[in-house]
């Protein structure tokens, strides 16, 4: 197995989520089968002399340091694929840290390669306290199904550190990260679940997301505010095209996601007008209606959507309604 990890200006926490990860007993056990591979996407802090320092103490893993300019995770990730020589990949951010949580069951997997994709909950934690657990999806546990199977159960794209994946996958179905995108997970993930033939979902969390209060999506930056917002339409465009070329079946489920992410995304500028001004509400409404995913299909998973679209598919209302909030209630 390979575990990959891309890592930009992670000097405080990149020796800590090795050391979560190679100090786990399981791992130990099977570490002639793993290697970690450090991708530095152009750090300018004491990145390189961290990692260099793990491999040195580590010295018993495999451990390898490889570092690019700055291009972004997405292209951090590929290379690290590039990179991997292992049957399966796991991709791990760079402040986050392996829980010793039912790691045997994942490992009898990796080992008996019944199965493309094993996935898992993540365990959120804030404080050293776990808070809450992500990717906890109502999908039948320990048992093998199928990708389709997995998001008419109600499997959400979501976290590509949550799932362990046969390298081979992201070459047959040509997947790789979309370049700087700021959800480059569920566009990634929505392409490789719909097309597997074997994944299980256990019911542990051996992930341990870190909360970090100066991520994008918490970021009071107005730039980055508006390319994380200006992303989900990116996604749901791209989602929407490789969609074209899948079966009826298949189809249906990748627009179900590319419709609750438009939907969202209308839902957000009424919900959100306090964090959003006059410029970027224009640019907002502009780039909706240019985006290709507009106006919604008839996929709705919910009744609040279903009575929502009355407004937000006419294209006439929406702007009447968005004009109100903005001109005249704000």
């Amino acid at each position: 197995m390979s575990i990959i990890i891309p890592v930009f200006n992670g000097a405080s926490s990149i020796y800590n989520t090795i050391k979560s990860i190679i100090s786990n007993e399981t791992v130990s056990v099977f570490r002639e089968k793993i290697e970690i591979i450090v991708v530095d996407d152009g750090s300018t802090d004491d990145t390189k002399n961290i990692v260099l320092n793990a491999i040195f103490d580590f010295q018993d893993f495999k451990i390898f340091y490889y570092y690019q300019k700055n291009n972004g995770s997405s292209v951090a990730r590929n290379k690290g694929l590039e990179l991997a020589i292992g049957a399966y990949i796991w991709f791990f951010d760079a402040d986050d840290i392996l829980l010793d949580d039912d790691i045997g069951s994942i490992f009898k997997h990796i080992l008996s390669e019944k199965v493309e994709v094993i996935a898992f909950k993540n365990a959120q934690i804030r404080n050293n306290q776990i808070y809450n657990y992500g990717c906890n999806f109502p999908v039948v546990k320990n048992r093998i199904i199928t990708g389709i199977a997995a998001f008419k159960s109600g499997y959400n794209p979501s976290s590509v550190c949550c799932l362990i994946i046969k390298k081979d996958l992201f070459y047959k179905y040509k997947i790789n990260f979309y370049p700087n995108i700021t959800h480059q997970d569920v566009e990634l993930t929505a392409k490789l679940i719909i097309n597997v033939e074997s994944i299980v979902f256990l019911d542990s969390a051996p992930y341990g997301y870190i909360y970090n209060s100066v991520s994008i999506s918490k970021s009071k930056n107005k730039s980055k505010y508006i390319k994380y917002q200006l992303d989900n339409l990116i996604v749901a465009k791209s989602l929407k095209d490789y969609s074209i070329h899948l079966d009826i079946d298949k189809k249906n489920q990748i627009l179900k996601v590319v419709n609750n992410i438009v939907w969202n995304y209308i839902y957000h500028l009424f919900t959100s007008r306090s964090n959003i001004d006059d410029e970027m509400y224009i640019l907002f409404e502009r780039e909706l209606l240019n985006s290709g995913c507009y106006p919604l299909t008839q996929f709705f998973e919910t009744k609040f959507q279903k009575i929502t679209s009355f407004i937000f598919n006419k294209k006439i209302l929406l702007k009447f309604f968005l004009f109100l909030t903005y001109k005249v209630i704000k």
